[in-house]
C-alpha cells in the first residue's frame, strides 16, 4: 500500500537544536492542492513558522520556519504531494508524523488514490 498524504490536521513532530519547538498546529496556507476533496500538503507549502528556544547555553527565543519539502513522485497540479515523514524544516528536523486516513499516494503508478 502506498504511503498516507499529509493533510492539514494535527501538529508536526516539534523541532530540536538549533530551534527547539513543540508540535505545532499545521496551519493550512491558501492553497488549491485536493485529493478526495481534502486540502493535501505538497512541496514548497509555507506553513506559518513554529515558535521555539535555542540550545545555548543562555536560551533565546527563536522562530523555525517551516516550508513542505516533498520527495514523492506523486503530483497534484504539477506539485509532488507530500507524505508522512516529509520534511518541513531540516535543520531543526520538523516533520510530518500524521496523514490522512483515506488519500494514499503510490509511487510505483505515479496517481492518487481515493478511499470511499
Amino acid at each position: 500500500m502506498g504511503k498516507a498524504v499529509a493533510i492539514y490536521k494535527g501538529v508536526d513532530s516539534g523541532g530540536v537544536c538549533p530551534c527547539v519547538t513543540p508540535p505545532t498546529k499545521l496551519e493550512p496556507p491558501i492553497g488549491d492542492v485536493f485529493a478526495n476533496k481534502i486540502a493535501v500538503m505538497a512541496n514548497t507549502d509555507v506553513l506559518t513558522s513554529a515558535n521555539g528556544t535555542t540550545c545555548t547555553t543562555t536560551p533565546a527565543p527563536c522562530v523555525s520556519p517551516r516550508v513542505v519539502k516533498s520527495v514523492s513522485k506523486v503530483y497534484i497540479n504539477k506539485l509532488p504531494v507530500a507524505t508522512i515523514g516529509d520534511s518541513l524544516n531540516e535543520p531543526t528536523k520538523i516533520t510530518i508524523p500524521t496523514g490522512a486516513t483515506s488519500v494514499f499516494a503510490w509511487s510505483m503508478l505515479k496517481f492518487i488514490c481515493c478511499l470511499r
